[in-house]
């Protein structure tokens, strides 16, 4: 009995020691994976770092463009604003010499602009007197019309405006600040071409 209870106790002792062995090894391999998990969490937080790096220096180089950008432009700046502004004043047209009267101004810019293209061409949407009134001036009156062809169309035909009922009217495309300053030195520029001869 003793050499069965030995041999029972030997086998029990190796499969203790074999799980030992087993469980030994997976330690092993768990300390191997644990730092090989550690080294690319290095290199993963090395890899941030740099890209942090990297991050500021684009960050740094984006507001230094903005800031040549923003130099560079800023010349040009009213162009941009005279543009935006002439486009938006596209539609509409300046009416010179028209008295003011109680009457409904729109009805009579209507029959005028009528007069000289088609009826169903031209639609004023809006009238509007510029400036504030004075007894020795005479305001212009702005309008706009429904789109910019139609004021294109108004300012062709302009010419045809009938000196019987409308003697002393102009009419003129409105124009933003800019194109008025560059117009006022392209007519003295004419004027002092002409008084040379």
């Amino acid at each position: 009995m003793d050499g069965v209870a030995v041999s029972e106790e030997t086998t029990a002792l190796k499969m203790v020691m074999d799980q030992l062995a087993n469980l030994t090894q997976s330690s092993n391999d768990l300390r191997g994976l644990i730092v090989s998990q550690s080294d690319k969490l290095d290199n993963c937080l090395k890899s941030i770092e740099t890209l942090e790096q990297d991050n500021l220096e684009i960050h740094g180089k984006i507001a230094s463009l903005e800031n040549k950008l923003q130099v560079s432009l800023e010349p040009y700046g009213n162009i941009y604003q005279d543009i935006n502004m002439h486009m938006n004043r596209a539609r509409n047209i300046i009416v010179c010499g028209l008295e003011e009267t109680e009457e409904n101004d729109q009805e009579t810019i209507k029959i005028m602009v009528q007069n000289i293209t088609h009826p169903e061409i031209v639609s004023v949407k809006n009238v509007s007197w510029l400036g504030k009134p004075q007894t020795n001036r005479i305001r212009p009156l702005k309008v706009a019309l429904a789109s910019p062809d139609e004021a294109v169309s108004v300012l062709k035909n302009k010419l045809k405006i009938s000196k019987n009922t409308f003697p002393n009217v102009k009419i003129k495309n409105d124009v933003t600040p800019l194109q008025q300053q560059e117009l006022k030195q392209l007519y003295s520029e004419l004027n002092d071409r002409r008084s040379k001869g």
